[in-house]
């Protein structure tokens, strides 16, 4: 039968990780907070890493913030700062002599300057190195968008499954289980559209957000590089003057500067070139993504109190040292679950179904800025070349010349000029930063999913709902499993009057001896696919009910009932719930008429009964709270009762031949029916007489001694004949006596001694049931003690004291015949006891020691007061106690306590005066030594 029933609980495993919403004081009974106390993973501040099955899990890694070095140069040139500049020469101002030094004599001729230039130069200008080799960025948060909530690990084994519970959705939207909302802000939800998950820390309920999907990174160190710089050649002027020498009128150049002349060149002199400062005080690279490998899912949080887990749900696991749960598989792309290996889990935008992939390991960033820099510029001074002719006085003079400046006044300076020197550009368009890490801080887990369709059980009840104590409660309900999955180890929990019953665990019939009458029985089923186990259901209660008595093995006795019977009714009364039998119903019919004045009782006695009439009786049992079911006896009819002979007696009991034997017996009729035809029968030595058929009387000319008779009677009521009926045998004898025969009429044994007894022999031949007394001293100790003929008689007559003893036996034959016979029994006293005596020797001869030993017997109780012994044929008898008193010299008037009657024996005994044997009275060799002693 289908009964109503109620869904409980699905149980989460213990170690199942989870997310909560709520206030940490909030977090539901049998959950923790993962914090890394009490065996649970430290998830605080922590995002959650999905690693594959064969990866271990706990493991740490990510960063809260980060930086990048970088080593290419943006592209940039500086402007150049090229100051004009001039160099001196090495011909200093000369004197002009008027006459010749050691020749002819000379004067200056003034001359108008001149302008000459000198060769082009190259100045060898470069740039020295500027910036470093290790350049940063400064550090940059790590974390993406998130959303803190609190991570909870099952610490407890509950059936519940809390409300608020936030699980990993990675279907379809549109397949979000009932009962299950979206966390998309509305409807009480927290937003986690978009956002990473992390950690809360402790003591700080869920709920703060923070993270940037982009971010970029402030610099200001250069990176190391330099300038190709281009200077121009240039040139100098020089002014000059030429001296003539006019000897006789003749004029002769004596110094000039000559395009071919000797080559002379100037003083070295700095170009003091230098570049401007260029770039930014304030740089920034480019925008970059701050998400990490990601997984787009939905988060959806449980909004109802049913404790079922949805099939796909999924969750976190964190216990390296345990397997996951049955019904769940790694979340690693295979058996049709989503692949979040290496992959953070994203919250998908708001409308947007889960499965999207993005983000990276690692991310770099783009910079076109060049921090603010300048360079130092090597320029080596320079100095130029020009060509000078000489001309020399016949004395070779000293060589005479004259510098002017572009003014005409003299100087040894060249004009000023710029060097033209030009910087090339350095750097590429746009630079990128080294490669740096996009992970945040996390703790590597591994995610799971629900894949496996939870069991069902529906209808669930009893076979049968009207249940006794004698019948066995069967559960009955329908297993049902989508996946196809065979029951396997289904939970079964029985509870009576709700009191919890382990002994019938997985039992589905609870067997009838363990059910009694007003108990509630209920049981809850958690049907098992052999993966996990799914809702669990109750089932409603069943009563057991009061079972009815019964009264079963009905009898009407006796089953052939005479006027002379009581008619009892009887039957078993049993109850299956073990109920005392009350007032159960009785009622008596006698020829179908009910007899009311026999309701209720069990028998209906003899003189209300009369032959050929027809009873029956009812009974309808009762256990206290119902009857039971009616049920009679058979219809008896009371039969015709038998007549009864007896005390059947044949006078005279024992025959000697001399009178009739007479038969007599009593007759006796229930139904009050006269005696009409009884027959009897004689017999004698078995054999039927028939000429004294239905005879009471045999003569005693038919009686034979020897012969047995006796005789049978078959009572007749005219109608029925009753019970034959035998008398006793009746034997036929001859008179004669039993004989009582005995070994010796006079015995006598020394006291002390043991073994000794009288054996007496009973003869006779006919004898019935015979029996014998035994009497000492003539007190009766033995009565109607059976015998058989020529059986021996033994009677034990140890422990005697001391003196004689008259016993006699009187012997019955069962007949009345008796005879008797009696046996005198004379108790000597014991051997002499020595004490120590040693032989004397006098003269070489030895001489016998004479020494009296007084026994004295003790009488102080009188036969009479001893226990009669058994009758049986060995009559035990405790001697009375002797006192002995030995001396070696005790004289024959010794007296005895008074007041006791004494018998005082004197003997004589010899002790050997070889070896000191003790001799016995009257033994003249020693039997130890072999010695002959003389009187």
């Amino acid at each position: 039968m289908i009964v109503d029933v109620e869904i409980e609980s699905s149980e989460i495993a213990v170690g199942f990780i989870t997310m909560w919403s709520g206030l940490l004081d909030n977090i539901p009974e049998g959950w923790a907070l993962c914090n890394g106390s009490d065996g649970t993973p430290d998830l605080r501040s922590r995002f959650l890493y999905g690693v594959g099955s064969q990866s271990e899990i706990g493991n740490l890694g990510g960063l809260n913030s980060h930086n990048h070095t970088y080593s290419q140069v943006p592209e940039h040139t500086h402007s150049i700062n090229d100051p004009a500049h001039e160099h001196t020469i090495n011909v200093s101002n000369r004197g002009v002599y008027d006459s010749p030094q050691g020749g002819p004599s000379v004067h200056s001729l003034d001359g108008a300057p001149s302008v000459y230039t000198t060769d082009l130069s190259d100045p060898q200008l470069y740039c020295q190195y500027t910036g470093s080799n290790d350049c940063s960025t400064d550090n940059s948060t790590d974390l993406p968008p998130y959303y803190e909530l609190a991570f909870i690990m099952k610490t407890e084994v509950t059936e519940e499954i809390p409300q608020g519970l936030i699980m990993i959705w990675a279907d379809p939207l549109s397949s979000v289980p009932d009962g299950w909302l979206v966390c998309n802000g509305s409807l009480g939800t927290p937003n986690l559209t978009s956002r990473f998950l992390r950690g809360v820390e402790n003591s700080i309920d869920p709920g703060n957000v923070g993270g940037y999907t982009e971010h970029n990174h402030t610099y200001s160190m250069v990176p190391r590089h330099n300038h190709l710089i281009t200077g121009d050649s240039h040139i100098h002027n020089l002014h000059s003057t030429t001296y003539y020498l006019k000897p006789g009128g003749v004029s002769n150049a004596i110094f000039s500067l000559t395009t071919s002349g000797i080559l002379s060149y100037t003083n070295y002199n700095d170009t003091d070139i230098t570049l401007d400062e260029a770039g930014s005080p304030d740089c920034e690279t480019d925008n970059a993504s701050s998400m990490p490998p990601y997984y787009e899912v939905a988060f959806i949080i449980k909004d109802n109190s049913i404790n079922i887990l949805p099939k796909n749900v999924i969750g976190i696991w964190a216990d390296e040292s345990e397997p996951i749960p049955g019904g769940f598989d790694y979340c690693n792309g295979l058996l049709g679950t989503p692949n979040f290996t290496n992959r953070f889990l994203l919250g998908a935008p708001a409308g947007l179904n889960p499965g999207s992939k993005g983000g990276f390991l690692e991310h770099n960033h783009t910079y076109t800025e060049i921090p603010s820099h300048t360079h130092i510029i090597n320029s080596p001074p320079d100095r130029h070349f020009f060509d000078i002719e000489w001309v020399y006085t016949p004395d070779s003079g000293p060589i005479m010349a004259e510098f002017y400046d572009e003014n005409g006044e003299p100087n040894a300076v060249t004009t000023e000029n710029q060097v033209g020197a030009s910087i090339e550009n350095e750097g590429i368009a746009t630079c990128m930063t080294d490669n740096a890490s996009s992970l945040p801080p996390y703790y590597s887990v591994r995610f799971i999913q629900h894949t496996n369709c939870q069991p069902e059980a529906s209808a669930v009840g009893f076979i049968d709902t009207t249940l006794y104590t004698d019948e066995d409660i069967v559960a009955s309900y329908i297993y049902d499993d989508n996946d196809s999955d065979s029951e396997s180890g289904s939970q079964i929990r029985w509870y009576k009057n709700n009191v919890y019953q382990p002994q019938f665990d997985d039992q589905g019939t609870i067997p009838a001896i363990w059910t009694n009458k007003s108990q509630d029985w209920n049981y809850t089923i958690r049907p098992n696919d052999g993966k996990e186990l799914g809702n669990l259901v109750w089932s409603s209660k069943v009563t057991i009910l009061n079972s009815l008595p019964e009264a079963t093995t009905i009898n009407l006795n006796p089953s052939l009932p005479y006027t002379s019977d009581d008619l009892v009714i009887n039957y078993d009364y049993s109850d299956a719930d073990g109920d005392d039998e009350g007032d159960t119903h009785i009622r008596w019919y006698k020829n179908n008429v009910h007899q009311s004045m026999f309701d209720d009782q069990t028998s209906v006695p003899a003189i209300w009964i009369n032959k050929t009439e027809k009873w029956n009786a009812t009974i309808e049992p009762y256990d206290g709270e119902e009857y039971g079911e009616v049920r009679s006896t058979t219809v008896q009819t009371i039969l015709n009762s038998k007549p009864e002979a007896y005390d059947l007696q044949i006078t005279p009991a024992v025959s000697y031949a001399d009178e009739d034997l007479e038969l007599s017996y009593s007759y006796y009729d229930a139904d009050g029916d006269a005696e009409v035809g009884t027959h009897i029968s004689w017999f004698k030595n078995g054999e039927s007489m028939e000429d004294y058929t239905d005879l009471t009387i045999v003569p005693a000319s038919e009686l034979i001694p020897g012969d047995d008779w006796h005789a049978t009677v078959l009572p007749t009521d005219g109608t029925e004949l009753g019970d034959l009926v035998t008398t006793g045998i009746v034997h036929v004898i001859v008179d004669t006596k039993p004989v009582i025969g005995i070994d010796d009429s006079d015995i006598s044994y020394r006291d002390g001694s043991i073994g000794n007894s009288l054996v007496f022999t009973i003869t006779d031949e006919y004898v019935q049931d015979p029996t014998y007394d035994l009497y000492r001293n003539g007190t009766q100790i033995a009565t109607d003690v059976s015998w058989s003929s020529n059986s021996p008689i033994t009677i034990d007559i140890d422990g005697l004291s001391q003196g004689y003893w008259n016993f006699t036996l009187v012997a019955e034959d069962g007949y009345g015949n008796v005879e008797m016979q009696e046996v005198r029994v004379h108790v000597q006293p014991p051997r002499s006891l020595i004490l120590d005596l040693l032989p004397y020797l006098i003269g070489g001869a030895a001489v016998a020691i004479v020494v009296s030993v007084i026994i004295v017997k003790k009488k102080g109780a009188s036969d009479t007061d001893r226990e009669k012994p058994s009758q049986t044929e060995n009559i035990s008898e405790n001697a009375m106690d002797s006192v002995i008193s030995e001396s070696s010299n005790i004289s024959s008037d010794s007296t005895t306590p008074e007041g006791e009657n004494q018998e005082i024996i004197e003997d004589k005994a010899l002790v050997c005066p070889e070896c000191g044997k003790v001799l016995s009275a009257g033994n003249k060799i020693c039997p130890k030594c072999g010695n002959k002693m003389e009187d």
